[in-house]
């Protein structure tokens, strides 16, 4: 079964964001814990260690990428359980920049997740991932014994995120 993109990009900024939506039947508690918690990033995402307060670094080594890397995020903001801004990539001073936030609903919480595509990110390099691994975010939560693992239908996803691509271009342009 191949899965259906949910990325879009949002070009009402100066800098267009790739912004992604789960609706999640948990408590904002519960979608926070396994947002935050090492232990249970673990599960879906990969495990972390280090400080985690804002300004301080942290060190998250992927669980599902191909010879489990260690990058470094800086917390940018954190407040529980609703808000989460994060600074990450290759470039030390040009940081790709996330925003997690949770937002609690008459059935759950809803997560809304948004990466800014600044700094040579763009949605044909990073929307087939995210949808990966927020998928696993939420079979994780839902308590799924199985969770998404990386093979071809997530490939499928790839023409979505280069149409994506080009659709950003055009509101650069503007």
């Amino acid at each position: 079964m191949t899965p259906t993109p949910t990325g879009w990009i949002d070009c009402s900024a100066e800098i267009p964001v790739l912004v992604f939506e789960r609706a999640l039947p948990v408590p904002i508690e519960a979608a926070w814990a396994v947002l935050t918690k090492s232990q249970l990033t673990a599960r879906w995402i990969g495990s972390w260690s280090g400080e985690a307060e804002p300004g301080k670094t942290i060190e998250v080594v992927w669980l599902a990428e191909e010879g489990t890397p260690a990058e470094l995020v800086r917390i940018l903001w954190c407040e529980a359980p609703k808000r989460l801004a994060l600074a990450t990539g290759p470039d030390k001073d040009r940081p790709w920049l996330i925003t997690i936030d949770l937002h609690e609903t008459e059935t759950g919480t809803t997560l809304e997740f948004r990466q800014q595509m600044s700094n040579g990110l763009s949605p044909a390099m990073v929307g087939t991932g995210w949808e990966f691994y927020l998928d696993r975010y939420a079979g994780a939560l839902a308590g799924n014994a199985e969770l998404p693992s990386w093979d071809d239908h997530y490939q499928q996803l790839q023409p979505h995120y280069e149409e994506l691509q080009a659709a950003m271009a055009l509101c650069t342009d503007e």
